[in-house]
């Protein structure tokens, strides 16, 4: 996914997204963030952080082919803006699940006595 400047500058002026749509994607986005996070912390801590990484890995790369294809103007019928709400919010919501098995492996691979600031540089 692609998540900087350059790409919410081609929504707004490729795709004609307004001040309003830009936020409200902002907005969704955050909120599955977050939402992913509690998902794995429910319901995927049981699987191992291997399969969830690999999983999480996939279902981004199907996100960033929906990203292309907006890119195209393919939306199967779909509004740009509803297409590029689902396809953002939804790629944060994995991202949020990613989140804690990323964090877990890296802290694993520090020093110990030194994961706090290796946190700190990671996020």
């Amino acid at each position: 996914q692609v998540g900087n400047a350059a790409w919410r500058e081609f929504l707004k002026t490729v795709l004609g997204f307004t001040a309003n749509q830009l936020n409200i994607l902002l907005i969704v986005a955050y909120v599955l963030l977050y939402a992913g996070i509690m998902a794995y912390k429910y319901y995927f801590i049981k699987w191992s952080w291997q399969a969830v990484y690999i999983v999480t890995t996939m279902l981004n790369g199907v996100f960033s082919a929906l990203q292309v294809l907006l890119i195209q103007g393919i939306t199967f019928g779909i509004s740009p803006f509803l297409f590029a709400l689902g396809d953002d919010a939804f790629a944060d919501f994995i991202s949020g699940i990613q989140f804690l098995p990323t964090t877990i492996m890296m802290v694993h691979l520090c020093p110990t006595g030194s994961e706090g600031a290796s946190y700190a540089m990671f996020t």
